[in-house]
């Protein structure tokens, strides 16, 4: 299954490309290196003009960073140019997913505000 979907990550459409990520996402027992073709292809929908795919990718990423906070964490910057995107809901996941992802006990401070 997991080969199947890996697959469909190269495919021509957008939405196949994000619902095969996320899929892989949300599978029990993925390991970190198994996620990383995933999170880089969610990372490529977080610098997309189309407001919808950086909504998804980064709602995708937020409830990753719950268990994988370090496979997260290689979109950091991405993430960082999304605080001040103008929907606000894009710009809120934005800064809960670098709070979950950033390891320091002051990570308010932290972000780029």
């Amino acid at each position: 299954m997991f080969d199947l979907l890996e697959g469909w990550l190269r495919h021509k459409s957008d939405m196949v490309n994000y619902e095969a990520a996320r899929a892989i996402c949300q599978m029990r027992g993925v390991t970190a290196p198994q996620l990383t073709r995933s999170i880089a292809q969610l990372q490529l929908f977080l610098s997309s003009p189309k407001p919808t795919l950086k909504f998804a990718a980064i709602r995708t990423l937020s409830a990753l960073a719950v268990s994988h906070p370090s496979s997260v964490a290689a979109c950091n910057v991405d993430m960082e140019n999304l605080i001040s995107d103008p929907n606000r809901s894009i710009a809120t996941y934005a800064i809960t997913t670098l709070l979950k992802v950033r390891p320091q006990p002051n990570n308010v401070s932290c972000l780029p505000i």
